[in-house]
């Protein structure tokens, strides 16, 4: 049975939801991968979708030999890591951000079968991803790094946002990754010259050079920051999600930012949604 959990190093660990089925494994990889590069540890946490203590209906046992067996080839696979399992019970999501208020990151799946059979067809990405005070990298079940390991990182950037954490989050990856950045910014423009090109056209090249000056102004400081990562900007006149699956293609991240206002609930935007839906990278959520 793994060692339960304990006192935590220093370092934020990196944390993993362990739901026992085949389309969490790669998520499992993937938080093994950025434990062993960050030299961080890693938290292993399963979840039983029951209130309080075990019962007779929810035999703890197999998720604790689930949780020994990932373990065990975590470490076999990079004996410096120091990994670490919890068994918690309750709501899925809820149990899963309260162990990540204390760490770097949570990783998940985009689909899994949550508590060892139970479909939840997504559910819990995108609520721990809407809620999460800490960035979740949600993984695609097809998802292997080695096959992605040398390509890009991308960002979605909103100019017009004063928050900057998903950007620098996005360089620090890229840095560390020794990858190139590509800072994409999207506005569907075009419906102004379906109605009236002639007059429309002027108005839509103004917005086109407006809006790529004012990428290069908040990408400009970070970039200075971070010398050493090679940086594409990409403004773009499509629907922003689309643009941002495109770029996508050939990359081994996709960061997005999530702007929480005041005296609104945390949530996820309808470009967020579609993108985790569609995505077929992993896609870091970082809030804002």
């Amino acid at each position: 049975m793994p060692e339960r959990i304990r006192d935590l190093p220093r370092r934020r660990p990196i944390v993993v939801g362990v739901d026992g089925s085949r389309n969490n494994q790669a998520a499992v990889r993937y938080a093994v991968e950025e434990a062993s590069g960050t030299r961080r540890p890693l938290l292993l946490v399963a979840v039983l979708d029951v209130p309080g203590a075990p019962s007779p209906a929810r035999d703890p046992e197999p998720a604790w030999t689930l949780l020994t067996h990932v373990a065990r080839k975590a470490t076999r696979q990079h004996p410096e890591l120091r990994v670490r399992s919890t068994l918690e019970f309750g709501n899925v999501p809820s149990r899963l951000l309260d162990r990540t208020r204390r760490a770097d990151r949570l990783v998940v799946g985009r689909r899994g079968l949550g508590t060892f059979g139970r479909p939840i067809l997504g559910s819990t990405s995108t609520d721990v991803a809407a809620r999460s005070d800490r960035p979740v990298v949600i993984v695609p079940a097809a998802w292997r790094h080695a096959d992605h390991g040398r390509q890009t990182v991308v960002v979605g950037v909103d100019p017009a946002r004063h928050d900057d954490t998903a950007l620098r989050f996005a360089f620090a990856e890229a840095a560390r990754r020794g990858a190139s950045l590509v800072a994409v910014h999207a506005i569907d423009a075009e419906t102004r010259l379906v109605w009236d090109p002639l007059q429309a056209a002027p108005a839509h090249r103004s917005t086109l050079t407006i809006g790529a000056r004012r990428l290069e102004d908040v990408v400009a400081p970070l970039q200075s920051a971070f010398a050493s990562v090679p940086v594409t900007l990409c403004d773009e006149r499509v629907d922003p999600a689309t643009a941002l699956l495109r770029r996508a293609r050939a990359a081994q991240l996709l960061v997005l930012g999530r702007e929480d206002r005041e005296h609104f609930a945390p949530g996820l935007g309808s470009t967020s949604r579609q993108v985790l839906h569609y995505a077929e990278v992993p896609v870091a959520v970082v809030p804002g």
